[in-house]
């Protein structure tokens, strides 16, 4: 039926929040790539990071829906589960390995490629799976229904992604010409204590009317106890990231099984008044990659031209920076090409806002000057984190499905880089974890 979506560069890319000093994936946005049609049951095209960044608002290109998106999600009273007994295994300080998985089959598992670029390791369970989520050792993937199996899954790992075990299960569809649950995202809490998710209902094709919503949901990851924190209209709910520290959800909305990408609107559900509020909206905008860093202080957002014949945004690009409290904004930089992606996210260890210009990655200082901080032998495809210390990134051709690109760890002391993987455009997602 459905192979996930792939986080590559050839689609729009889910952005992925990265909360500094805390290790994570650091989230990434880029423009999108032609999107090219694939063998039936693959999946056109995930949302920018719309990060990366791990992070990441954005835009997504996810499956198709004829739902649209409505305005504002409506909200329901609940009890918060408070997890107290489920703190994170303890965790290196640096990254350990880079996660994969090849979309040219289905059903392929995830691979451990350890940064040191010593031999890959096979994951057991979530054998086909999309890694939607990683907070330091702890790895989310989700698997979905398929002609053999007929649900979608959430699955855990706290071991660097070695092992997989189920955490949840949605309904299988309520028809032959149905559609199982789908898990449309899912985010570890900022403490990697707990786990939200959007689930949007299965639909049954021959109904008279197809109303499907979707049900943002909190799980305990010890005793699978979930409770529903909140349902919007919307069939598609992208979360961005949940703050365990002021209990807050931050995510985007738009359609599901469609051609289109989330509105250029972030939405904030609060827990404990359970309102949802909009913290911030462009809807001028054709598409649009929003991130908040870790103090939900500012907001990197990337705004495009509407100007485009296919979908979403296209070139010039450019990269703001948006501070809550006052709302004003500044121009970090603007790209004027669509040959190479414009990644961008906040620094895991600093939290300064850093993006990429062809082949280099440039962080903005505390003080705002520029810092290239990595300059690649060849176009940066994709970046999977960024500090001060320690670049992961694949180089090599954009926007090319024949290219094989290569994963690097590089050093910034050292300058030097280290091989660690090697990854066809287009098919092949990474992440970076903890050991």
């Amino acid at each position: 039926m459905e192979e996930p979506q792939a986080e590559s560069p050839e689609q729009t890319p889910l952005v992925e929040q990265n909360s500094a000093p805390q290790p994570e994936v650091t989230p990434q946005v880029m423009p999108p790539a032609p999107v090219r049609k694939r063998k039936t049951g693959w999946i056109l095209a995930l949302i920018v990071m719309i990060a990366a960044a791990a992070g990441a608002g954005g835009w997504w290109f996810a499956k198709k829906d004829s739902k649209k998106a409505t305005d504002t999600p409506k909200t329901t009273q609940t009890t918060v589960i408070k997890n107290t007994n489920m703190p994170a295994k303890t965790a290196t300080q640096s990254p350990y390995a880079v996660l994969s998985r090849d979309y040219n089959k289905e059903g392929t598992p995830i691979m451990v490629n350890p940064l040191d670029g010593s031999a890959a390791i096979t994951a057991k369970g979530a054998e086909g799976g999309s890694v939607t989520d990683v907070y330091k050792n702890q790895v989310l993937a989700r698997t979905p229904s398929t002609t053999t199996v007929a649900t979608e899954s959430l699955w855990l790992s706290q071991d660097s992604g070695k092992t997989f075990t189920q955490l949840f299960t949605g309904s299988a569809a309520a028809s032959k010409d149905g559609s199982a649950d789908q898990i449309t995202s899912a985010k570890f809490s900022t403490d990697g204590k707990s786990v939200v998710f959007g689930l949007l209902q299965s639909k049954n094709i021959n109904a008279t009317t197809v109303s499907r919503k979707n049900t943002i949901k909190m799980i305990d990851p010890v005793t699978k106890a979930t409770k529903d924190l909140f349902m919007s209209e919307s069939a598609g709910v992208f979360i961005t990231k949940f703050d365990a520290t002021t209990e807050k959800v931050y995510f985007r909305t738009g359609c599901y099984d469609c051609d289109g990408g989330p509105t250029p609107t972030l939405y904030v559900y609060d827990i404990a008044t359970v309102a949802t509020t909009v913290l911030y909206d462009d809807k001028t905008l054709a598409a649009s990659g929003i991130l908040p860093n870790s103090t939900n202080t500012k907001l990197a957002i990337l705004k495009a031209s509407d100007k485009c014949s296919g979908l979403g945004g296209c070139a010039p690009y450019t990269l703001e920076e948006y501070d809550v409290a006052s709302k004003a904004s500044k121009v970090i930089y603007t790209q004027l090409s669509d040959s190479t992606p414009l990644l961008f996210g906040f620094q895991s260890d600093t939290d300064n806002l850093y993006y990429t210009k062809d082949t280099s990655v440039i962080s903005i200082t505390s003080d705002g000057t520029s810092l290239t901080l990595y300059t690649a032998p060849k176009t940066i495809v994709t970046l999977d984190y960024v500090s001060a210390e320690r670049i992961v990134a694949a180089i090599g051709s954009y926007g090319d499905s024949k290219a094989v690109n290569k994963v690097v760890n590089y050093d910034v002391a050292t300058k030097k880089s280290t091989d660690v993987l090697q990854v066809s455009s287009g098919v092949q997602e990474t992440k970076v974890v903890w050991r």
